[in-house]
């Protein structure tokens, strides 16, 4: 999924009445953009991240990701009330570096954050009905760390997922260098629907 441009983002942002955080460098706007009919336990949306440079120019980087479940969580969820699917909003301070399942660093959910539950064990992503917000888990972590893999498949259960290790470690260097700049090692989220 190719993601907007620098200025349309950050023009998203403030039409949506969403935060851009800055100018101070490194102070770091995360943002998610789920397709507009997407296709389930396909890669078809993005995450990344906009923040100001050393010189103050705004830059944006996105990378290839899901901001959905993968079907085999979507067919058979782990609560018997559904799969979780992030609401689309802003969620203030949200995420702080951890550990993905006690394995590997990631940004890992310390913040509530709302949630659809997709309770009705087909294949089809149903971001609609009742929810609830709370601690669940929702993490912002990687796929495979050796092969790009085709599917979401089993990598999300809800939480946001980029596919290329890679470009994983990219986010990680960009959090770090805000944690390095004195900004706080609180991270917030944007998930905004987009039709491309």
């Amino acid at each position: 999924m190719r993601a907007p441009d620098t200025h349309q983002l950050a023009a998203m942002l403030e039409a949506r009445g969403y935060p851009l955080y800055g100018p101070t460098p490194y102070d770091l706007t995360l943002v998610g953009l789920r397709r507009d009919g997407g296709t389930t336990d396909a890669w078809d949306d993005a995450v990344g991240a906009l923040y100001h440079d050393d010189q103050g120019i705004l830059r944006s980087e996105f990378w290839v990701a899901t901001t959905d479940p993968g079907r085999p969580w979507l067919e058979n969820p782990s609560r018997p009330e559904g799969c979780a699917i992030l609401v689309p909003g802003h969620y203030r301070r949200c995420w702080t570096i951890g550990e993905h399942r006690g394995v590997y660093q990631a940004l890992v959910q310390r913040g509530d954050m709302l949630f659809y539950r997709d309770g009705n064990r087909d294949d089809v992503v149903d971001p609609d009905g009742d929810t609830e917000c709370g601690l669940i888990g929702c993490n912002l972590h990687r796929a495979s760390a050796r092969q790009l893999v085709d599917e979401v498949g089993l990598y999300s259960a809800g939480c946001q997922v980029i596919r290329d290790v890679r470009d994983f470690e990219r986010l990680l260097h960009l959090c770090s260098l805000q944690v390095q700049r004195g900004l706080g090692h609180w991270f917030s989220y944007t998930l905004m629907t987009w039709r491309p």
